[in-house]
């Protein structure tokens, strides 16, 4: 802290430092704690996830048995109606918007946390608002829907280090454990730990 010190008529200062304790002492009170700050929110009001048993993390990492053996989630699934919005869950660049058969209408946006580029993968939509640009968190870019290989209206939404024109950013055969998983040269993170901590895990 910086306080006064009068010498010889003139007004000078000097710096001092007390522990936190002693300052919380003297204001009779404790150092209320920061809110951590996150850039991410989610891409739906009132998001919720359309399984049946989703746990903390919504459908992240959960699979389904294909017949010759299991495929992890790696994204959640949100679910809404065919008309509910859709929104930019950080800041960032619309790289792709287009359509295939199994992610139906699709946007991908690329993004920097720390250092890194990932990008945010939005897929089923039955509409896209905005197909390029620099997009701010919370923007429309999208609605919902149930167009390509989706059971159901519902949102597929993922996170990922790298993005290819056409991918399926959705089920992977490997193992998912703890909040990232690496398929091939693509590293995926849960979203749920990314929009919570507004950083990479």
């Amino acid at each position: 802290m910086k306080y006064p010190t009068p010498s010889g008529g003139s007004q000078q200062w000097k710096m001092g430092y007390v522990t936190e304790s002693a300052y919380n002492s003297s204001i009779g009170g404790t150092t209320p704690t920061p809110p951590v700050a996150t850039s991410w929110q989610y891409p739906m009001d009132n998001a919720y996830c359309t399984w049946s048993t989703p746990g903390s993390n919504m459908s992240w990492g959960m699979y389904s048995y294909t017949g010759t053996g299991r495929n992890y989630h790696v994204g959640i699934d949100i679910a809404g109606r065919t008309s509910s919005n859709v929104y930019a869950a950080a800041a960032g660049k619309i790289v792709a918007a287009s359509e295939n058969g199994s992610n139906g209408r699709y946007i991908v946006i690329e993004h920097t946390i720390g250092t890194k580029l990932v990008y945010s993968f939005y897929a089923h939509l039955s509409s896209q608002t905005l197909t390029s640009g620099q997009v701010s968190k919370g923007q429309k870019i999208g609605v919902m829907g149930s167009t390509g290989n989706a059971k159901g209206a519902h949102l597929h939404f993922a996170i990922a280090s790298a993005f290819q024109k056409g991918d399926y950013v959705g089920y992977v055969a490997p193992v998912v454990s703890g909040n990232t998983a690496s398929y091939g040269n693509t590293v995926f993170y849960n979203p749920v730990y990314v929009i919570k901590n507004g950083k990479l895990p």
